[in-house]
């Protein structure tokens, strides 16, 4: 019997003929839970699954079970996916191991069947267990939308996230929101960043440019950049790097920023007036209580889309030109 390894996102391809699977579940803490597995024939008993003759994409999502709304802090989650093949041969794939604790959901495998096999997919793992649950939310979220074969296939940026400190944003932002949007930006940069560099700036001159060790410092940018009542963005925009992606944390679409050539993506505790074909992420009630649900499926379109602005090859113009 062969036994395999699947990292984070890793695939394995088996032919469709004669496919079944066989799914073993183990929690490192006493709990119940429940396993969702779309569009695919399924038999359970105990902590097994079995699945077999797909009908389509479907991703493999595991739940806390009965009322719990999440999972206790430090839970981690093992899988065994052990594949039939036509002949009756055997092959055991080892997904990576989930740290769970503190998520109400987690996608731990994709199967896409296609005309003479299967792909399986391994499901998203943050490298890094110091992000907060929110932000892994996110990056998970932002897993399931990727397609690809490996994570060294992804996009990657040095981004330069701009702070908006301004009276306005004092006035229209709660701490709270202002959390969960810095929470939304951690989990995005820590894919299109990795391995390359983050820095920070504010609309304020007096703050200067900083660069930051990893994602999860953006995470808790409200200790340390609070909004203040100052009018307008008075800072030099000139220090930003032309090759870095911007990511705009604000109440609305600062006019200083349109005039940059960088891919942009902006976080609005407001919906903008105008939107001046800026991609832009609102967080309206429904975001934000996707962000604390951990709603993954909801999450999906807005961190996909800023991905997609943070790291297209077409540059924006610059509109003054």
């Amino acid at each position: 019997m062969n036994v395999i390894r699947l990292d984070s996102n890793q695939t394995y391809d088996v032919p469709r003929e004669g496919f079944s699977a066989r799914l073993e579940f183990d929690l490192s803490e006493d709990l119940g839970f429940r396993v969702e597995v779309p569009s695919t024939e399924t038999n359970r008993r105990g902590n097994t699954w079995w699945i077999r003759n797909p009908q389509g994409n479907t991703e493999v999502t595991v739940f806390p079970d009965g009322d719990r709304g999440e999972f206790p802090s430090g839970t981690k989650l093992y899988v065994t996916v052990v594949i039939q093949e036509a002949g009756r041969q055997e092959t055991t794939l080892q997904l990576p191991t989930y740290p769970i604790g503190g998520l109400r959901s987690i996608p731990i495998l994709n199967v896409f069947p296609s005309q003479g096999i299967i792909r399986m997919q391994a499901g998203d793992v943050s490298n890094d267990s110091s992000l907060d649950s929110e932000a892994s939310a996110v990056r998970s979220a932002l897993g399931r939308t990727i397609d690809k074969d490996g994570s060294a296939d992804i996009a990657r940026a040095n981004v330069t996230v701009l702070v908006d400190k301004t009276a306005s944003m004092k006035a229209s932002t709660s701490r709270e929101t202002f959390d969960l949007m810095c929470s939304f930006a951690t989990g995005v940069l820590s894919v299109v960043s990795q391995g390359r560099s983050i820095h920070v700036m504010t609309s304020s001159a007096t703050d200067p440019k900083v660069r930051v060790a990893n994602p999860e410092e953006i995470s808790k940018l409200s200790e340390k950049y609070a909004p203040v009542r100052e009018v307008g963005w008075n800072s030099d925009l000139h220090q930003i790097s032309p090759d870095d992606a911007l990511v705009v944390i604000s109440d609305d679409i600062p006019a200083e920023i349109l005039k940059l050539s960088n891919n942009l993506h902006v976080l609005s505790s407001r919906k903008p007036l105008v939107e001046h074909g800026t991609s832009t992420t609102y967080f309206d009630p429904v975001l934000i209580n996707a962000i604390k649900n951990h709603d993954q499926r909801l999450l999906a379109g807005p961190v996909h889309q800023m991905f997609n602005a943070l790291t297209s090859v077409a540059r924006r113009e610059d509109p003054t030109t």
